[in-house]
């Protein structure tokens, strides 16, 4: 099964082969030293890079509305505040 069909299997509450696979709490570990990504340039950077090394079944896209030299807490809470959650 390919990341595809194993989401759609996933989003159709059937069973996939595996758990489908994604992790954005770990993608510090993308970044040169380990630090979390402070702008939006490097989020997306260490982001490409998890998805590459550990072959993850999905990833963010990020908008193109988004500037570059956004500050990824404001990302964060500008998408919270838009969910209702802050």
């Amino acid at each position: 099964m390919n990341e595809r069909e194993r989401i759609k299997t996933a989003m159709r509450l059937k069973q996939p082969d595996r758990v489908p696979f994604w992790r954005l709490l770990s993608i510090r570990n993308g970044i040169p030293g380990g630090e979390y990504p402070v702008m939006i340039d490097d989020l997306i950077r260490a982001e490409c890079e998890m998805a590459k090394r550990y072959h993850f079944d999905s990833v963010i896209i990020y908008l193109p509305g988004i500037r570059e030299n956004t500050r990824v807490n404001d990302l964060l809470k500008a998408w919270i505040g838009a969910v209702g959650y802050i």
